[in-house]
């Protein structure tokens, strides 16, 4: 994948995550409205998705839209309980609001030093944050995040590829349904629905074309060497159930799962790694830019 194309998926991605942030601002929801189909419409042509039905879909909707429509809709859809469409990953992965791929996201983030933003107050799974987040692999791989070390890009397309198969892709099609039930439901506009039909377009296409293996695996994590091997026979060691990294339990988690091993009880929530374990209030992401055309204003 020559420059080019990494910075131009680095902004596909980086406008999608604006997009799925809350339209609360005027200039947020102009920027929604006036730009977003022409945008799309470039980078699909560009990049090559086919996405041409989803974008002429689009522009028609937004035509009709005015500012607070977005807002009324999205609120509809994503954030009034019940929730219809829940934006959070592990919500559908694991059927729990910060369930186990919560975590295993933020260990991702940290390594490729991903930071929380003070002023962002959702969890890690958010969609705008995963986005966000394979735009920020992507411009490390173009060296364009400031001091931060520069991913080389047959690196940073293998981990686009793994994170989109395991956190991304999967959960697609409940987005989906629980759009088109709050559509029902709540007599919500067709704009965000169109807007995932063509995401899952764009998700598709670089989950085949960047994943591995790991389709059919889930988000199950990866398996490390042997741990004992890593850190040394005698060790009391053990996978992640999260990042699947080797680590040493230490004595407090020993003496629990012990505890927990006479009385007949399961322990397999004890393996969990200190990187894993210490964020227990979120690592997300740094505020996403706002949509690509100099027109609009910044995040």
């Amino acid at each position: 994948m020559n420059p080019e194309e990494l910075a131009d998926r680095a902004d596909l991605y980086a406008i999608l995550s604006a997009a799925f942030q809350p339209p609360v601002e005027a200039a947020r929801q102009s920027a929604l409205i006036e730009a977003l189909a022409d945008d799309l419409e470039e980078l699909n042509a560009r990049l090559g998705y086919g996405a041409d039905r989803a974008v002429a879909d689009l522009r028609a909707a937004l035509t009709f839209c005015q500012g607070p429509d977005l807002l009324v809709d999205y609120s509809s859809l994503f954030l009034s309980p019940p929730i219809p469409a829940a934006l959070n990953a592990s919500v559908h992965l694991d059927r729990a609001l910060m369930g186990d791929s919560l975590w295993a996201m933020e260990a991702w983030y940290r390594r490729h030093g991903v930071e929380r933003a003070p002023d962002f107050k959702d969890h890690a799974d958010h969609l705008a944050v995963q986005l966000d987040f394979v735009a920020h692999l992507l411009r490390l791989a173009l060296g364009t995040e400031g001091a931060t070390p520069a991913l080389p890009p047959d690196s940073a397309l293998a981990e686009i590829g793994d994170f989109l198969v395991r956190y991304v892709r999967p959960w697609m099609g409940g987005l989906v349904l629980g759009i088109r039930q709050g559509m029902v439901e709540r007599g919500v506009g067709p704009t965000y629905k169109i807007l995932v039909d063509f995401l899952v377009q764009v998700v598709e296409a670089d989950a085949a074309r960047l994943g591995s293996d790991v389709a059919a695996a889930g988000t199950e994590p990866k398996r490390h060497a042997d741990p004992k091997a890593v850190i040394g026979a005698d060790a009391d060691a053990a996978h992640c159930r999260l990042c699947g990294k080797p680590y040493i339990r230490d004595k407090a988690l020993r003496k629990m799962a012990r505890l927990l091993d006479a009385k007949g009880l399961g322990t397999e929530h004890l393996d969990t790694c200190p990187d894993c374990r210490d964020n227990a209030l979120g690592v997300t992401r740094k505020t996403p830019p706002a949509l690509k055309r100099s027109a609009r204003p910044r995040a």
